[in-house]
């Protein structure tokens, strides 16, 4: 009797293992198909045709509806620079934001206030300057002219926007440097 004891639950116990193991690949093969209808999208919404980047774009989540809330990462980039976000920050970037077509509700909303709350990591900021790279390959240079001056612009916006002590010092260093970065991202 034990050993048909032991037998039994010797078998019931690998059934449940290859339960366990069947699950887990099928759940990893749901994932690479919807991260694969996303990258299909994604490129479709906008016209990225590397890999690399679009793979970088829906590992942090950001899919085809969500291309106006990548307009407002370097706001996003200059908020953060001093290591914390004011509210004056925050509004300044919102308005911007909703400026751009990043909607109230929307996926690309739900992003922009993840990267409010919690100041996204350096792997966010690369895949913008790899997508503006993208982009700037396929505009004029009136066009690339007016959009850095709309960004750049928008980014002083934020980082004057915390103000500083009866208004001197408005910009930190943090916040100038950042500011230098995203203007580079454009040469």
């Amino acid at each position: 009797m034990p050993k048909k004891f032991l037998s039994q639950r010797r078998q019931a116990l690998e059934e449940r293992f290859f339960q366990e193991q069947e699950a887990q690949k099928m759940s990893q093969l749901r994932d690479a198909l919807v991260a694969k209808k996303d990258r299909q999208e994604l490129q479709s919404a906008s016209g990225i045709e590397d890999g690399k980047l679009l793979d970088a774009l829906v590992h942090l989540h950001v899919g085809a509806g969500d291309l106006c809330a990548l307009s407002v990462i370097p706001l996003v980039r200059v908020g953060w620079a001093d290591g914390s976000m004011s509210d004056k920050e925050k509004n300044a970037i919102l308005e911007a934001a909703h400026k751009q077509g990043v909607l109230e509700g929307s996926h690309g909303h739900e992003l922009l206030d993840a990267w409010l709350t919690r100041a996204p990591g350096s792997e966010l900021y690369g895949a913008w300057e790899a997508y503006l790279e993208s982009l700037l390959a396929n505009m004029e240079e009136d066009e690339r002219t007016t959009l850095k001056e709309s960004i750049v612009g928008l980014a002083h916006d934020v980082a004057s926007a915390a103000g500083g002590i009866l208004g001197i010092a408005s910009i930190s260093a943090s916040e100038k440097t950042a500011l230098e970065a995203i203007t580079s991202a454009f040469e």
